[in-house]
């Protein structure tokens, strides 16, 4: 930072790849933290300290091991210091707020090359922006994150349920009324163990007319606790277009959800990645989440050649490197939106949707 200083240069950190990539829109210089990866954990306090080069598949795994996590994300290449400085959310956002509502300190290396920790007690006011002032406004760089941690949920029952947005029987908008079920019985749902994530899908996907797509994560709840918070969806919207009406249901150890859902084991890449119809293992999967370089050749090639050196361009499994996880490619196309929005009128919803069935229109 001190040659930063003397080249009147801004400073600003990078510790991924998983950003819109708009680090400096001027001049800078840019100081990469990807291998800061310590991680100390102290149980009786329930708290840790975390390196600023740090991913979620990364953090997760290690403070699992522990019995403890974070409140973040569910994209295990996410980088920690982004989500962080960025506020952070994820499934239990309802149980434990967001991730920036647990960091109680931050060790970071301002411009001038002091060394800093803030808490409450000291630095408050640095503690106070990177707790939502965003990554790029913060005066240095991060080198690691405090956080009060939070018990990992022993299990995640997961139901994934499809509705057609037109139902071609009835003519019934059921994409209006889904988004009506969501926002109105399940958004602000009085058990927070309760967390549904709502998609609209305007698009033919393969067999499957274009259709809104429900994802219920029940945390710490079985099948039989879950299933009857499924059936005000049922009752107003009707059979699933999945699994034969009832929609799919799924359980797992918490760790092993943050897989699945991140990716892991979930997808080949041209056997890149090992999955789990080829007989993936508990540790071949913790591999995966900690993934520190990506890959470009086979998962058995990567047993005695983890970084795939020396591989010829010819033989390479995929065009640029990658991770297990979903949408890790080292590109740089954003292909996902998302909308933060107050509860809308039925009209609103009406309107939105005619909006969101014409994306077709302008590809």
């Amino acid at each position: 930072t001190m040659c930063a200083v003397e080249a009147q240069l801004p400073v600003m950190g990078q510790s991924g790849r998983h950003s819109y990539l708009a680090y400096c829109l001027q001049d800078c210089m840019l100081i990469n933290t990807y291998l800061m990866k310590a991680v100390t954990i102290n149980e009786q306090k329930g708290t840790a300290a975390l390196g600023a080069g740090l991913n979620l598949g990364q953090a997760y795994t290690y403070l699992d091991k522990a019995g403890f996590t974070i409140p973040g994300g569910t994209c295990p290449t996410v980088g920690l210091a982004g989500l962080t400085l960025g506020g952070g959310k994820g499934i239990l956002i309802r149980m434990e707020g967001m991730l920036v509502d647990k960091l109680i300190g931050v060790d970071a290396v301002l411009s001038n090359g002091t060394l800093v920790r803030a808490t409450s007690q000291n630095h408050s006011d640095l503690l106070w922006l990177a707790k939502g002032g965003g990554g790029n406004t913060f005066p240095g760089v991060a080198t690691a994150f405090h956080f009060k941690l939070v018990k990992r949920p022993d299990i995640i029952t997961e139901w994934h349920a499809k509705w057609p947005i037109i139902c071609k029987s009835s003519q019934k908008a059921l994409g209006v009324a889904a988004v009506e079920v969501w926002q109105n019985l399940y958004l602000n749902h009085p058990d927070r163990r309760v967390y549904v994530r709502f998609e609209i899908h305007p698009y033919q996907e393969n067999d499957q007319e274009p259709h809104v797509y429900m994802v219920f994560q029940f945390i710490g709840m079985t099948k039989d606790e879950a299933e009857p918070y499924t059936l005000p969806a049922l009752r107003e919207l009707g059979p699933t277009m999945n699994n034969e009406g009832l929609g799919n249901w799924g359980t797992h150890p918490y760790l092993v959800f943050l897989q699945r859902i991140g990716g892991i084991g979930m997808q080949s890449l041209n056997r890149t990645c090992k999955t789990w119809e080829e007989g993936l293992t508990e540790s071949e999967a913790e591999a995966q989440m900690t993934m520190v370089q990506p890959a470009m050749c086979t998962w058995n090639e990567q047993k005695t050649n983890p970084t795939c050196a020396g591989v010829a361009k010819e033989d390479r499994t995929v065009p640029i490197p990658t991770f297990c996880a979903w949408d890790s490619g080292f590109g740089t196309n954003s292909l996902y939106r998302a909308l933060v929005m107050t509860p809308m009128s039925r009209a609103a919803i009406q309107e939105l949707m005619k909006f969101v069935v014409k994306a077709p229109l302008f590809d």
